[in-house]
């Protein structure tokens, strides 16, 4: 799974955290990040995994609201084909 690379940002060490743990989160498992993640980060982080990709990936993040914010601390990464995701059994459980 390739990531592009976004310009200088102040995410840019959770870009890196987002990385691998969605690497880590193959096959629908649930995987938890060492520490938790502002919601903005976690969506640039999706949208640097997911842009121009062939497939379809799904990646549900898991979290409490904080103030303003949500700090996710888990997350699901399904990777589909190319149109579509099929949502697998133990991802649809926990939804």
């Amino acid at each position: 799974m390739v990531f592009r690379e976004r310009s200088s940002s102040c995410y840019d060490d959770v870009l890196s955290r987002m990385r691998k743990v969605i690497l880590r989160a193959h096959h629908g498992r649930l995987t938890r990040f060492r520490s938790d993640v502002n919601r903005n980060a976690f969506l640039l982080g999706c949208g640097a995994c997911a842009d121009n990709m062939p497939e379809e990936h799904l990646i549900i993040g898991y979290g409490v609201r904080h103030g303003s914010t949500t700090k996710v601390e888990i997350l699901h990464h399904v990777i589909g084909g190319a149109r579509s995701v099929r949502l697998p059994d133990n991802v649809g459980f926990y939804i």
